[in-house]
């Protein structure tokens, strides 16, 4: 850390801090996650820094890693600073709406094509910059993959958790397994929490949750609040296509959806 002075603390999460510090060489303001080091977070750590060494600048839209290292007591990932604000729980308007859903489904879309998967992909990992561009944070649940074996062991957030990884915890009481599909279900929950600024599945305790995202399908509105009984608008046809509790129906990825239907709504 001697090349860096650190500022304030920035964030916060289930592995660590992010501080936000100072460049020494060139005054260049930078977001560094630390970590205690222990057996807990190692694989943590592993994860992030192998995923954003693969990713390295190939996706725009994800979050930058500038080096990594460790001393005696703690892990260290040093990135680029973004300035701005998580997505939060709003839900915005159409045009906005449509500008950050074409920004994150080409994050994702980047993301997967280059042989990884996210893993708990929340509005809390997710960065809206001073030019209202998005940046996916947080890649320590992330796995690389490959087209032959395409599922490794991830965690993630009960709200974005897709059905098929509540039912491998449930069968096996073992982490979930994580995968592009499990991807886009996050993805689409995030979607939906943009549009209507509410979750699709809500609930009292864990197990009540579970079982809806399990058991229902979303309920999908109107931009005046009427329950939607029609696939028009926009909101709706985008959802239904990504909300499919039933993996072997769900897209597969992101290339079976034309970006270009936005531009004509």
């Amino acid at each position: 850390m001697d090349k860096y002075i650190v500022i304030r603390n920035i964030g916060e999460g289930a592995f660590g801090k992010v501080w936000l510090a100072k460049k020494k060489s060139d005054n260049d303001l930078v977001a560094i996650k630390v970590m205690t080091k222990n057996a807990d977070n190692i694989r943590s750590f592993n994860r992030e820094v192998q995923t954003l060494k693969k990713l390295g600048h190939g996706c725009p839209y994800v979050v930058h890693m500038q080096e990594y290292f460790k001393d005696e007591k703690f892990f260290y990932i040093v990135m680029d600073y973004i300035a701005g604000l998580t997505l939060g729980g709003s839900a915005f308007p159409k045009d906005k709406w449509i500008h950050l859903a074409k920004n994150l489904i080409d994050t994702v879309r980047c993301i997967h094509r280059v042989g990884i998967t996210h893993g708990d992909i929340k509005p809390e990992n997710i960065m809206i910059t001073e030019n209202s561009e998005i940046k996916l944070l947080d890649f320590g649940q992330g796995c690389i993959y490959n087209a032959d074996e395409e599922i490794c062991e991830t965690g993630g957030t009960p709200y974005y958790l897709s059905p098929e990884k509540i039912k491998y915890l449930d069968v096996y009481e073992m982490p979930f397994k994580a995968s592009v599909a499990s991807d886009i279900w996050a993805l689409a929950t995030v979607l939906y929490l943009m549009a209507y600024g509410q979750r699709p599945y809500s609930a009292s305790n864990r197990r009540e949750l579970y079982s809806k995202i399990i058991e229902n399908d979303p309920t999908f509105f109107r931009g005046d609040g009427e329950k939607e009984i029609t696939n028009y608008t926009i909101y709706g046809h985008i959802l239904r296509i990504l909300f499919d509790r039933d993996i072997d129906r769900r897209i597969k990825n992101f290339n079976e959806i034309d970006i270009s239907f936005f531009d004509t709504k």
